[in-house]
């Protein structure tokens, strides 16, 4: 069932990913895969400031 279904797709993507849309669609997924990276990256930042914040207030308090 998903092989038969993955057949479907890469029917109709293979025009997009290999026609004249080429490069704009690798643009676009470039564009996709660095938006994710670079959010994943602030995440991790933010959530290890918070955790020194965290971590300080509790030694302070304790």
């Amino acid at each position: 069932m998903n092989l038969i279904l993955f057949k479907r797709f890469w029917k109709i993507a293979r025009l997009y990913w290999l026609g004249s849309e080429k490069w704009g669609a690798i643009a676009l997924l470039s564009t996709l895969i660095l938006s994710i990276l670079v959010s994943t990256n602030l995440n991790v930042i933010i959530n290890t400031q918070q955790g020194n914040l965290l971590s300080a207030l509790a030694a302070k308090e304790g």
